[in-house]
């Protein structure tokens, strides 16, 4: 079982990827990846890339250097699908290049995807650009998670734990829920853009 990760979380979510302007709320789903892969917290995997010069002034992740800092193994990336038991592995999307996101990454194990957009795991419905052969050494060793995480809530944290406990509660019924809700978040963007190429069309033709 991966780590579920989401870029929009605290305390990364607006870390700076390198010295861009760009945030990880924004631009960390490479990142967030990365860190499931690795069952590291996002905000250590950035450190460690950013000290180690591994994301460029554009914010783009550079992945011959991210693998050393990482101590991860990279072999390039790949446009057909590689063998199973090379998975889980790092996947590149242009689901959303007409929204202005030409690149979206995620981790992908064979079926299911953890989506860094809303660190939630469900069925596969991107469209694969290439595969990122990112593996981790058996060997290395990777910092240890921050002690706050292991410690006990505080009381605002406590109420936010039992907030989430009964929304899971409520989607007991449905093991899809996470994947039908981003299904019907992302129809509801495609219609919303149809719809605006209609009425630009129709302006023009007036």
């Amino acid at each position: 079982m991966v780590t579920k990760y989401s870029q929009k979380s605290e305390p990364w979510a607006n870390m700076t990827l390198g010295k861009s302007s760009l945030t990880m709320a924004g631009s960390g789903c490479f990142v967030c990846s990365l860190a499931s892969l690795l069952d590291q917290s996002p905000d250590i995997t950035l450190e460690a890339l950013n000290k180690a010069g591994a994301i460029d002034s554009w914010g783009k992740l550079l992945s011959d250097k991210a693998a050393p800092a990482l101590k991860m193994r990279y072999k390039g990336k790949a446009k057909n699908r590689p063998p199973d038991k090379d998975f889980p592995l790092i996947c590149e999307t242009d689901y959303y290049k007409n929204k202005g996101y030409p690149q979206h990454f995620f981790l992908y194990m064979g079926k299911q995807i953890m989506d860094p957009l809303n660190g939630e795991i469900y069925d596969n419905f991107y469209p694969i650009v290439s595969y990122r052969l990112f593996k981790v050494k058996p060997e290395a060793v990777y910092p240890a998670r921050p002690p706050e995480a292991d410690s006990a809530p505080t009381a605002p944290a406590e109420a936010k734990l039992k907030e989430l406990a009964a929304e899971k509660a409520k989607a007991s019924n449905s093991s899809n829920l996470p994947y039908l809700r981003a299904l019907w978040e992302r129809t509801w963007m495609d219609i919303l853009d149809i719809w605006k190429k209609l009425l630009s069309n129709f302006i023009k033709t007036k």
